[in-house]
């Protein structure tokens, strides 16, 4: 059993379980939010680990994990478009409001009845059981010789000569480099399909998304044997993955409007018609602005070398727990945990910053501006999260 997956999966199952409650009593939609984030750090960690656990056990706890995210998923998508509509009502005129409160009627139907399906889910499933078999596939088995012959896992195998107590961290390196490696490749080489403000280039937007949150969570497996550099890694990612997925939920808002404007001319209602065809117009100025901003962050990734950055912090850490391996211990010390600060050279490749709204790339590139960390402060004007919504990014 490698100690690492024991403090990893138990975290997370913990996490899901805990907020299955919140997310079945309905008022607090963060319970839905933070059981699915548990739920998809579960589906990166149990294939990190694998090769130290039961395959078909993963398999098995592997399904349920991903029909607890689809069900949720559901529901969440349905509550952020909510919370949007009440953020734009708050501030909008008495004929505005009257308006996106004919929308959230009927959004609010379609939450209830993805409730209903949640619950007839969640109960096929057996959130309980699933984790419970979770809590089994990491609890600590004895092993007999024969048992210690016979199952040893690939990574293993390929430091066998390496000390039992290091093994473990340098097996998981070199097991997860090479996908890393090819996650973050996808993330800042992705091709962007379509025109700004086209369906297509939105769901390609939405997917770079999905494969940066993957290698996000990758990353956090490693996160103790990666360093400060790898601590600013993650923190880009984040930030990426964050106004990604405000651009991400507003362009859903802008679809759902299309739909209830179209819906409202079939029906005649004329004023509730023009005062979303205005609400629509304001939003869609502003949302094809912050996608500019968006493609030219990735822009900066790929220009700026960020792959690279990321190959050389997880090629600093491997080389560590290997020189580990190698220093007799010294008694009362530790192994390698990846806690000594991880230093590249001035000439490595370093993080950038996200592309502001309405900045112009030329212009930025001629101020030669220092590169820094991922400002938290880099606010869309259309992704601007509501109060509801603004919470630590899983």
């Amino acid at each position: 059993m490698h100690a690492r997956a024991l403090e990893v999966i138990d975290k997370q199952r913990s996490k899901m379980l805990g907020n299955l409650g919140t997310a079945i009593d309905g008022r607090d939609p963060e319970g839905v939010h933070d059981m699915r984030v548990a739920s998809r750090r579960l589906r990166a960690a149990l294939p990190a680990f694998e090769p130290w656990l039961d395959s078909a056990r993963v398999a098995k706890c592997l399904r349920s994990l991903r029909r607890v995210t689809r069900t949720l998923g559901s529901v969440r998508e349905l509550d952020v478009l909510r919370i949007r509509l009440q953020e734009l009502s708050s501030k909008a005129n008495a004929e505005s409001q009257l308006a996106i409160e004919v929308v959230d009627s009927r959004i609010a139907r379609r939450q209830s009845q993805a409730r209903r399906k949640m619950f007839r889910e969640l109960a096929s499933i057996d959130v309980d059981a699933l984790g419970q078999r979770l809590e089994t596939l990491v609890a600590p088995r004895p092993t007999s010789s024969a048992h210690a012959t016979t199952r040893v896992a690939l990574p293993q195998i390929a430091s066998a000569r390496k000390s039992p107590a290091d093994r473990p961290i340098l097996a998981l390196l070199e097991s997860l480099e090479p996908q890393i490696i090819k996650n973050v490749r996808k993330v800042t080489g992705a091709e962007i399909k379509g025109a700004i403000g086209s369906s297509e280039s939105s769901e390609t937007l939405h997917d770079i998304r999905i494969r940066a949150k993957k290698l996000r969570y990758q990353l956090e497996i490693l996160e103790p044997f990666i360093g400060p550099e790898g601590a600013r890694v993650i923190a880009t990612l984040r930030g990426l993955q964050d106004h990604l997925g405000d651009y991400h939920d507003d362009a859903i808002l802008d679809e759902v409007l299309e739909k209830h404007i179209a819906r409202q001319a079939r029906l005649g209602h004329t004023r509730i018609v023009r005062e979303l065809e205005t609400l629509r117009e304001e939003r869609r100025t502003l949302l094809e602005r912050d996608e500019r901003a968006c493609r030219q962050t990735l822009e900066r990734l790929a220009d700026d070398g960020f792959s690279e950055t990321v190959a050389v912090v997880l090629a600093h850490a491997r080389e560590k727990a290997a020189a580990a391996t190698r220093r007799p211990r010294q008694p009362g010390s530790s192994h390698a945990t990846g806690a000594t600060p991880l230093r590249l050279s001035p000439s490595r490749p370093q993080l950038v910053r996200l592309a502001q709204p309405g900045e112009n790339r030329g212009e930025s590139a001629r101020k030669k501006e220092p590169r820094q960390e991922l400002p938290d402060s880099a606010e869309f004007a259309v992704g601007e999260k509501p109060a509801a919504l603004r919470k630590r990014n899983d």
